[in-house]
C-alpha cells in the first residue's frame, strides 16, 4: 500500500496516491454510487448517497454519518468526465436539500487516473479553492487525515 502524498501551492492542494489496480477498475469505483458507498468518507464516517447523476452537469449529493450520528452533507456538480482519464467537478458542503453552505470552503476539483503499467494507477486529486485561507481551512478541518482514511478504504477494496 502506498502513502498519500500532499502538496500545497497557494490556493491549490494536490493529493497523489498509487493504487495497485488497473485504471478502468479505479475509475469504476468513482462512477458507480454502489461502489462509492463502500469506501467514500473516513472509515467511521460512512457515506450515504441521496442522488447521483454521473454526467456533465449532473449532481452527486450525499452525507457522511459520524460516530455520534452527526450528518455532514456534501454536493458535487460534475463539470467534465473523460472516462477513464479524469473527472472534474465543483465540490461544496451543503445541507440536506442540496443548498450550498457558502460559509465553508468550496473547490474546483479534478481527479486524474494515470495508468503506469496496466496494473497500477496513479490517482491525483487537485482541489483549487477561492483563496489560500480556504485551502488552509480544509487542511485544519482534517482533510488530509480524512482523505488518507478514505483512499485507504478504496485501496483495501481494490485488493480484496
Amino acid at each position: 500500500m502506498s502513502d498519500l502524498q500532499v502538496s500545497q501551492s497557494e490556493n491549490t492542494l494536490v493529493f497523489t496516491k498509487t493504487l495497485h489496480a488497473p485504471r478502468e477498475l479505479v475509475f469504476a469505483m468513482f462512477k458507480n454510487p454502489e461502489n462509492l458507498e463502500k469506501w467514500w468518507g473516513p472509515e467511521h464516517w460512512p457515506a450515504t448517497i441521496k442522488s447521483f447523476d454521473f454526467t456533465p452537469g449532473g449532481v452527486w449529493h450525499y452525507y457522511m454519518t459520524g460516530p455520534d450520528g452527526t450528518k455532514a452533507w456534501g454536493k458535487a456538480t460534475f463539470e467534465e468526465i473523460d472516462e477513464p482519464n479524469s473527472i472534474t467537478y465543483f465540490d461544496a458542503f451543503s445541507d440536506e436539500n442540496g443548498n450550498i453552505d457558502e460559509s465553508l470552503p468550496q473547490a474546483k476539483s479534478t481527479i486524474t487516473f494515470s495508468e503506469t503499467d496496466g496494473q497500477t494507477t496513479l490517482l491525483t486529486i487537485t482541489g483549487t479553492y477561492k483563496t489560500v485561507d480556504e485551502a488552509k481551512k480544509v487542511i485544519a478541518m482534517g482533510m488530509v487525515e480524512g482523505l488518507t482514511d478514505t483512499l485507504g478504504q478504496l485501496e483495501r477494496l481494490l485488493v480484496a
